[in-house]
C-alpha cells in the first residue's frame, strides 16, 4: 500500500508527502528455490516543500 498527501498552507507553501510500501514487511518478487529469493524495493519516503513568490 502507498500513501500520498498534499497540502497548501496559508503562507503560500505547498507540502507533499509520499510513502511507498507502508504496510509491507518485505516485498518478495520471486524465488528460485526455497532458500534463494529476490526482494523488491523497500519503503521509500519523499517529502517536498515548495513556495511561489
Amino acid at each position: 500500500m502507498d500513501l500520498v498527501a498534499d497540502d497548501t498552507f496559508d503562507t503560500g507553501l505547498k507540502g507533499h508527502l509520499s510513502v511507498t510500501h507502508v504496510g509491507d514487511d518485505r516485498d518478495v518478487t520471486g524465488c528460485q528455490t526455497a532458500f534463494a529469493c529476490s526482494y523488491g524495493s523497500g519503503r521509500e519516503i519523499s517529502v517536498s516543500v515548495t513556495s511561489t513568490f
